[in-house]
């Protein structure tokens, strides 16, 4: 039921995509449409949910592959947010909570960056985006994708090590630079 699809599924079928139409609320309060951002990169990184603290993770939370560390990830994109900046990215995360939600994250991690919510998973189903469920829930699969003007370039899946994902990202950004 919680098996992810192989990896780097998701890596070969998004990779040349172009990004739906789709507007999505932020956190900061605006609608963003990823696909008209005049941005020459953008960071798209997708997660589960975060949990609010003191509040019991969902069942099987913990055995589910790739469930754990939406915290760590959004954090490690919080503490490389300047070095993705120098290197002309524009920085987003995405779950299926909902933007209410999202804002406690934003304020309690301190990111400098929006959440887009997907609690309609329409950008979801645009993209065929791997989901899983849980407790009544439909979540997002963890994964990340480097978009340039409005096509996918790169997609990281599986996610194995959310809190060195955004590392991860900076090394392939700089790789793309050099070339």
């Amino acid at each position: 039921m919680h098996q992810p699809p192989p990896d780097n599924f998701y890596s070969g079928t998004l990779i040349g995509k172009t990004i739906p139409a789709i507007k999505l609320p932020a956190t900061d309060g605006r609608i963003v449409n990823i696909a008209e951002l005049k941005t020459n990169f953008t960071v798209l990184y997708v997660y589960p949910r975060t949990s609010a603290p003191n509040q019991p993770a969902l069942k099987d939370w913990d055995i589910i592959p790739g469930a754990k560390g939406c915290t760590p990830q959004a954090c490690a994109f919080r503490d490389h947010y300047q070095e993705l900046r120098q290197l002309n990215a524009t920085v987003f995360g995405l779950s299926t909570q909902d933007t209410a939600y999202q804002t406690e994250a934003v304020q309690r991690l301190h990111l400098p960056f929006s959440l887009l919510s997907d609690r309609d998973l329409i950008f979801t189903h645009a993209l065929g985006l791997p989901t899983f469920k849980i407790d009544g829930y439909i979540l997002l699969r963890r994964l990340t994708m480097i978009i340039q003007q409005d096509k996918i370039r790169q997609v990281i899946y599986p996610v194995h090590n959310p809190a060195r994902n955004a590392a991860d990202v900076i090394t392939l950004l700089s790789n793309f630079h050099k070339l």
